[in-house]
C-alpha cells in the first residue's frame, strides 16, 4: 500500500514534467520566432542597402541600414536564439519523456501494481534526470508562461484521470 504522501508526490511530479515540458516547448517556439524576425530584419536591411547603392535612395541613406544590420547581426551573434531554441527544443523533449514516464508511474501507483520503495526510488531518479536537464540551459523563467503552462498541464492530467 502507498501512503497519501508518495501519492501526492508522484501526482505533484507528474503534473511538474508536464507544466515544464509544456514550458520548454512554448518558449523554444518564442525564440524560434525570435530567430525568424531576425532572418526578416536582416533580409529587409540588405535589400535596403543596395537599393541605396544602386542610386534609387540619396547616398545619405546608406549608412543608417549598414549600421542596422551591424547592430542586428552582432546582437543575433551574442544572444544566438536559435543555438537557444534547439536546446529549449531538446530539453523540452526529454521533459515530454518523463512526463510520460511520470504518467505510467502514477498509473501503477493509482492501480498499487508498485510498492511504496520503488515508487519513491523511481520518482527520485526522473526527478534528477529533469533537474539535470533544466541546469543544460541558462535562460530566465518567463512567469507568465510558466503560470499558462501549469495551468494547461493540471487541466490536462485532471481531465485524463477525472472518474
Amino acid at each position: 500500500m502507498i501512503s497519501d504522501q508518495t501519492r501526492g508526490a508522484i501526482w505533484q511530479g507528474l503534473l511538474d514534467m508536464a507544466r515544464w515540458s509544456r514550458y520548454y516547448d512554448a518558449t523554444a517556439r518564442r525564440y524560434q520566432l525570435h530567430r525568424n524576425i531576425l532572418r526578416i530584419l536582416l533580409a529587409f536591411l540588405g535589400i535596403a542597402t543596395g537599393v541605396t547603392l544602386i542610386d534609387v535612395i540619396p547616398t545619405s541613406f546608406v549608412v543608417a541600414p549598414g549600421l542596422a544590420i551591424l547592430a542586428v547581426t552582432i546582437w543575433d551573434l551574442v544572444v544566438d536564439p536559435g543555438r537557444t531554441a534547439a536546446m529549449l527544443g531538446s530539453v523540452s523533449k526529454e521533459f515530454s519523456d518523463l512526463e510520460t514516464e511520470y504518467r505510467n508511474l502514477w498509473e501503477s501507483v493509482y492501480a498499487d501494481r508498485i510498492d511504496e520503495d520503488e515508487a519513491v526510488s523511481q520518482s527520485e531518479i526522473m526527478m534528477r534526470r529533469a533537474a539535470a536537464a533544466a541546469n543544460r540551459l541558462d535562460i530566465h523563467t518567463d512567469n507568465k508562461t510558466n503560470e499558462r503552462c501549469a495551468m494547461a498541464a493540471y487541466e490536462a492530467e485532471a481531465s485524463r484521470y477525472a472518474a
